[in-house]
């Protein structure tokens, strides 16, 4: 006597930092993202299962490596897929469980055409990594200079000024106190790991013809980098 085969499941999973969207069958609810939650229930499931989930960032990796290593099917949608497969579909409606019944439906209709989730490797991993870093790179030091400039500004309308030094920390303090002369600064002012900036300080102060004071009423905040 043949057994009558099981039918595929097919399940879309919606995806955020904290939490996954699940829609298996008619059923939708909500699975912490973390490893141990995500390995329990993937036990309840039966062989050969076709997961599909939205890329986002690398919120959806535990999902995909987990439901990868226990045998299941997984296809990574891009969200430009399930955009386009809503407009198709003429769905207006777009909450995160919409997208998950979307998205088993999509595997459904389409996982003849998808292509499977592979995990990379580390070292894959690692360049991935150091990848978006790069592309991130400019914005933050866009960002800095600008909050730099903002915060230069502010000090200007105190009197005050902002400057920016590249460096060993306590080499560029200590050359900007020479340069300002500002060998009055107690020793008790300077973080206690600065052990040889204190010790240089105090030799310019006991040197009264190494260094001239200069008397200004503009005081100056430094950063270093």
């Amino acid at each position: 006597a043949s057994s009558e085969a099981r039918p595929s499941v097919f399940i879309g999973v919606d995806v955020a930092k904290d939490e996954l969207v699940i829609a298996q069958g008619e059923r939708v609810f909500t699975l912490a993202n973390k490893k141990p939650a995500i390995s329990t229930w993937l036990k309840s499931l039966p062989q050969g299962c076709y997961v599909a989930l939205e890329s986002t960032s690398c919120y959806h990796l535990a999902m995909a490596d987990l439901a990868h290593a226990k045998g299941h099917v997984v296809f990574l949608l891009k969200p430009q897929q399930i955009k386009g497969y809503r407009t198709a579909t003429q769905r207006r409606a777009k909450t995160d469980a919409c997208d998950a019944l979307l998205m088993a439906r999509y595997a459904e209709n389409e996982h003849g055409r998808l292509r499977p989730y592979l995990p990379l490797t580390e070292c894959q991993r690692k360049i991935n990594g150091l990848l978006r870093r790069r592309d991130v790179a400019p914005a933050r030091v866009k960002f800095l200079l600008q909050s730099l400039a903002d915060l230069d500004e502010r000090l200007r309308q105190r009197h005050s000024r902002l400057i920016v030094r590249r460096g060993d920390s306590q080499d560029q303090l200590l050359a900007l106190v020479r340069e300002t002369g500002a060998h009055h600064r107690p020793n008790s002012a300077l973080p206690r790991q600065w052990p040889r900036l204190a010790r240089s300080c105090a030799a310019i102060r006991c040197s009264a013809g190494s260094v001239s004071a200069r008397s200004s009423n503009l005081p100056v905040r430094s950063r270093t980098f």
